[in-house]
């Protein structure tokens, strides 16, 4: 019982961490590390530090806020995964 419990945090834990995969493979920070204010959502000045995420920032803010949400960071790694 203990052994799945733990397996079952670890994935858990794993889940939490969302990152995507650049088509030339290299990896962004995961979204928590560029959500500096926490408020769930990556802002443009919060995405400068990375370039490879200003590159594509405005084509993955598919509802034009201004704000990259979970969903949409996510969306950047299928995206180059279905393309890859």
């Amino acid at each position: 019982m203990k052994k799945t419990f733990v397996i079952l945090l670890a994935a858990g834990a794993l889940a939490l961490t969302s990152t995507a995969v650049m088509a030339d493979g290299s990896k962004l920070p995961a979204f928590e590390e560029l959500d500096v204010d926490g408020n769930g959502s990556i802002s443009a000045k919060e995405a400068t530090p990375c370039e490879a995420l200003m590159n594509c920032f405005v084509k993955a803010d598919t509802d034009h806020d201004g704000q990259l949400t979970l969903a949409e960071y996510e969306a950047i790694g299928a995206d180059t995964e279905q393309k890859g």
